[in-house]
C-alpha cells in the first residue's frame, strides 16, 4: 500500500493534499516537487 502511494501521480497527491489541507494545497504541492 505504501508503494502505490509513492507511485501516485501529481494530479492524484494534489486531490489528496486538497481534501486534507484545503488551504496549503498548491503550497506543500511546490515544496514537495522541489524535493
Amino acid at each position: 500500500r505504501h508503494a502505490q502511494q509513492e507511485n501516485m501521480s501529481l494530479g492524484e497527491l494534489k486531490q489528496v493534499i486538497k481534501e486534507i489541507y484545503p488551504g496549503l494545497d498548491s503550497l506543500f504541492v511546490i515544496e514537495f516537487v522541489k524535493r
